[in-house]
């Protein structure tokens, strides 16, 4: 009776073994994938697009780039052959880029009161009297 008792909790410890050792391969199974080069590319963007100011500094740094563009192809047109103008163009345009990077919340704020003049929102009062 001994022997069966000794024999019984022997095989309850190599299941309780068994069960740890696949516990512990399920758990290495995860971390070997969470590393991977393309689940670490993965989880940081994710982190990235969730920070908060991101979405707005993306915003400001392409309007920034966008009017620098712009500016280069106003001011010396489409395609310009000459390097002298190349030059001045690229300078213009970086110019201009850092400039509406640097001041782009007080452009913003500017760009918005102009809106807001020339469509100016109706008050309540003036929509109820018109109807």
């Amino acid at each position: 009776m001994r022997t069966e008792d000794k024999t019984e909790k022997l095989e309850a410890l190599i299941l309780l073994l068994e069960t740890k050792k696949s516990y512990q391969e399920e758990l290495l199974k995860a971390q070997f994938k969470s590393i991977q080069p393309i689940n670490l590319i993965k989880s940081t963007f994710e982190e990235l697009v969730n920070e908060p100011c991101f979405k707005e500094d993306m915003l400001d740094s392409t309007l920034s780039m966008v009017a620098g563009y712009f500016s280069k192809k106003i001011i010396f047109g489409a395609s310009t052959n000459h390097p002298i103008k190349q030059a001045f163009g690229n300078l213009l345009q970086m110019g201009v880029t850092s400039f509406v990077s640097k001041y782009s919340e007080g452009l913003r704020h500017l760009v918005t009161n102009f809106i807001n003049d020339i469509f100016p929102k109706k008050d309540k009062d003036e929509t109820d009297k018109a109807k």
